[in-house]
């Protein structure tokens, strides 16, 4: 039985929502903290609003997400210095790798990024 092996993203800029589908069978979502070294990810979240633009006079929002945990969610840190997380959903157990930081631009100013693995163990 072939295993899944997935590659993907995860950033904290206007442009994107921070979420990101693993194995088609869970939602990760980037949330706070997190900083040069790492960032906090929640696993299943329940999203109960999205907005994706509001404006008003002298501002505008761009992916507002609010976000509420259930009994099913994980909520875990990973960095570059404790960069292997592993997570159990719907009986399988996945390991979560934080590979690399980098930053991404956007309208002139930097925003992290990080790049994760993550495999079916």
């Amino acid at each position: 039985m072939k295993k899944l092996v997935q590659t993907f993203s995860l950033r904290f800029s206007p442009d994107t929502s921070g979420f990101e589908v693993g194995d088609g069978r869970f939602l990760l979502h980037a949330t706070v903290p997190y900083d040069e070294r790492g960032l906090t990810i929640q696993i299943n979240p329940a999203v109960s609003e999205h907005i994706e633009s509001l404006s008003a006079k002298g501002f505008s929002v761009k992916n507002l997400t609010v976000t509420e945990g259930t009994n099913e969610s994980q909520k875990i840190y990973i960095s570059l210095d404790d960069n292997d997380k592993f997570i159990k959903v719907d009986g399988k157990r996945y390991i979560l790798k934080l590979q690399r930081i980098e930053k991404y631009m956007y309208e002139g100013q930097e925003f992290p990024e990080y790049y994760l693995f993550v495999e079916e163990q």
